[in-house]
């Protein structure tokens, strides 16, 4: 049985149930891990908290520096507006620890009496039987203690489960009223049913919770001795630690991969991955060891928390990179109080080649070309000559295929023949790699068109891994050309949140808004992206179909020509658009479009420019020409067909009998 306490001292009340510190009424910011030191103190009011103690109770024995209690104590002080020296409520105990010696008031349950704290185990204190609430669980820790917007924190209700702290029984006294005390027990009663009901499993942290920690690449002591291999390897290791812990969001190497500059400015770094904290570390390598020193940066007050250190042997590169990654890893773990783990590699070979031929691969891939996608297959081949039973680079040659099919350099039929196979020997390997299942969700959505086993795939992966942020955009752009509006955005959100600086994740985002006819913030989030690859023509030719479809022709017409430049058409046809426009408007320029887009088009065959024909017809109100392009899509399995399912621009398509009598052949199919 427990029963909940609250403290009273100065202008201070301390709510522990609640995670809630206030000054005159109003809450008081304090991150989680002092909120449970002062929690700690008030409880322990008058006596010696040693620090063996504040590590046992507040870190659970987690391995941290001592360091960490002065942080602890100092964000105590603050919060509380003393300083070191008038210690009007802490209390330093020169190498033992600290004493709460303020005055401090107790409420108990909801009773309206105040009294000392001092009192609860004289003589004369009132009896009672009802034992004091102790360490809290775990679980629960983990999950209630995390900064809110509001900068407050909150403490759950504790559970029967939880392992409760006995305190000495106050002696006989005066007895309670029967009355008062019917009341305390159902309260008590309630409150360990809630807990239950509430608590006995307790959900992972939402991503909006978690603090969010960016691992930058290494940076050699001296910059006439480095190892630009170990510099990404070991921010990876780390990074892939970092992911293990259920209470922290840690940015993809693919974010950080840029930040390889001597001179970078880590504080500056993580404002723009939108990272909370930052590690910054460098290395020295000498006499065949290698020996690395991390700091980790606060980003919003530039302030660096904490330091950790870890020396290896640097001969073999992947057991060297492994124990940094544990040594440091579980120092950041103690930090944010996650439980100490041992990092086992998730890398899926040995050879160190193979390995950094994958990481090649990976980023080619990302970067959403043809000749970078043409240029991943080669790399992954040559992974797998050196690994041949590497299933990363299985998954990620089958990956290459598919963007190769999807940029348009070869037709969809011949490109996912070789992906599959690759794919089932991915599975093979390992049927658990989060990469396989995703791309398993491309295939059997793009190009099987069982839209909801390729949304299952999807969730399957992230299911094994939530950071895996590739899945994740992929899923959400799926969700939306299903017609889930919401859960694409739901989705694209949270891909955001794990890699913000990622220019697909950025406009899939813009894809999915447009998919859910909001037009004018597709356009805003377009900008965006433009400003940040101004010569993607992705964005461009967005930009004015969305534009067209919200009725602004001016600013279509300004976007199309853009588009066209961008795409490096001929001055001549360009030239073409401009006459229409001045002779018909807008619409020649869509009738013009129309037009030289069905030159080079081969009826009945897979041309790469099919779907470009069909949003051509439909913009024009051609639904004869519409509905042929779509028939050939058809036919020769073009991967674009799913959008027009859902695609704002063929609106105006939908009721025509044929269109949708061609969508009732995919099996099974989103409702149109």
């Amino acid at each position: 049985m427990a029963r909940f306490r609250t403290y009273e001292f100065g202008p201070f009340r301390l709510v522990p149930h609640e995670g809630l510190l206030t000054r005159d009424g109003s809450p008081v910011a304090i991150v989680p891990k002092a909120f449970s030191t002062l929690v700690l103190l008030a409880e322990n009011h008058g006596s010696l908290v040693t620090k063996a103690e504040i590590l046992e109770k507040v870190w659970d024995d987690a391995f941290v520096e001592e360091a960490a209690i002065s942080r602890c104590i100092w964000a105590i002080r603050t919060a509380l507006g003393e300083d070191a020296k008038s210690q009007t409520f802490i209390q330093t105990v020169p190498k033992r620890g600290y004493r709460f010696v303020g005055e401090v008031f107790e409420r108990n349950g909801t009773a309206a009496h105040k009294r000392p704290l001092d009192l609860v185990d004289s003589p004369s204190a009132p009896s009672s039987n009802v034992t004091q609430i102790g360490r809290i669980n775990r679980a629960q820790l983990n999950f209630a203690i995390n900064e809110r917007p509001d900068n407050t924190v909150q403490f759950p209700v504790p559970s029967q489960n939880d392992k409760l702290r006995a305190v000495p029984q106050a002696r006989p006294g005066r007895n309670f009223k029967l009355p008062i005390l019917a009341g305390l027990v159902f309260l008590v009663l309630a409150a360990a049913y809630v807990g239950k009901i509430m608590f006995v499993e307790p959900a992972s942290l939402s991503l909006v919770d978690r603090p969010k920690v960016a691992i930058l690449p290494l940076r050699p002591v001296s910059a006439d001795v480095r190892d630009p291999i170990a510099e990404f390897a070991i921010a990876e290791s780390l990074i892939i630690k970092i992911s293990e812990s259920p209470d922290l969001i840690v940015r993809p190497l693919g974010a950080v991969r840029k930040y390889i500059e001597l001179d970078r400015d880590p504080v500056q770094a993580g404002k723009e991955l939108n990272a909370d904290y930052v590690l910054s570390s460098n290395y020295q390598l000498s006499d065949g060891r290698i020996r690395v020193t991390s700091q980790l940066f606060n980003s919003r007050t530039g302030v660096a928390e904490a330091t950790f250190k870890s020396e290896s042997a640097a001969a073999d590169k992947f057991a060297m990179q492994d124990a940094i990654a544990n040594d440091i890893g579980n120092a950041i773990f103690g930090r944010f109080g996650s439980s100490r783990t041992t990092y086992e590699s998730k890398r899926g070979t040995l050879n160190e080649e193979a390995y950094r031929l994958y990481l090649q691969g990976h980023y080619l891939v990302e970067k959403k070309t043809q000749r970078d996608a043409k240029r991943a297959i080669e790399v992954f081949d040559l992974a797998l000559k050196l690994d041949p039973t590497y299933a990363q680079a299985w998954a990620g040659k089958a990956n290459a295929h598919c963007t190769f099919a999807h940029t348009g350099g070869i037709e969809p039929n011949v490109a996912f023949e070789i992906a599959r196979p690759a794919l089932d020997r991915a599975f093979e390997l390992n049927p658990n790699l989060p990469e396989a299942h995703a791309v398993r969700g491309i295939i059997t959505f793009d190009y099987d068109w069982e839209f909801e086993k390729g949304l299952e795939s999807f969730r399957r992966s992230i299911a094994i891994d939530p950071n895996y942020e590739m899945a994740g955009r992929a899923y959400a752009t799926r969700l939306a050309l299903a017609g889930h509006h919401e859960k694409a955005l739901a989705q694209i959100k949270t891909a955001i949140d794990i890699f913000p600086n990622s220019i697909m994740h950025q406009m899939d985002y813009a894809s999915v808004l447009y998919q859910s006819r909001r037009f004018n913030d597709a356009t805003i989030q377009l900008n965006r992206v433009l400003e940040l690859a101004p010569n993607m023509q992705l964005a461009s030719n967005l930009m004015w179909i969305c534009y067209h479809l919200n009725g602004d022709h001016d600013q279509a017409y300004k976007w199309f020509l853009k588009n066209q430049e961008m795409k490096g058409s001929q001055s001549n046809v360009i030239e073409a658009y401009r006459g229409a426009f001045d002779r018909y408007g807008w619409n020649g320029v869509l009738k013009k479009f129309s037009e030289i887009s069905r030159a080079d088009y081969s009826p009945g065959q897979y041309n790469k420019t099919a779907y470009q024909n069909m949003i051509a017809s439909a913009l024009v109100g051609d639904r004869d020409a519409a509905v042929s392009f779509l028939s050939d899509g058809l036919n020769n399995k073009d991967l674009w067909v799913p959008y027009a399912m859902h695609d704002p621009a063929y609106e105006g398509l939908r009721q025509d009998p044929r269109f949708r009598e061609m969508f009732r052949k995919i099996e099974p199919t989103p409702p149109l």
